[in-house]
């Protein structure tokens, strides 16, 4: 990890704190959008696009 740390100029210790921190709501969010897009998709056979799916469907 250090390498990696002196490759990316980034603290260990920076590192770390990022890796133990809890996912952002950003993220989370994105993560659900994804998983309805996907279904979306998949019960479409392939043939629906990603405008079917709308904030309403995905917190709903």
């Amino acid at each position: 990890m250090k390498l990696a740390c002196r490759v990316l100029r980034v603290a260990e210790s920076g590192y770390y704190a990022w890796w133990g921190r809890p996912p952002s709501n950003r993220l989370v969010k994105h993560a659900s959008l994804t998983g309805c897009i996907v279904g979306i998709h998949t019960a479409s056979r392939g043939t629906m696009a990603p405008a079917g799916c709308t904030p309403n469907s995905v917190w709903a």
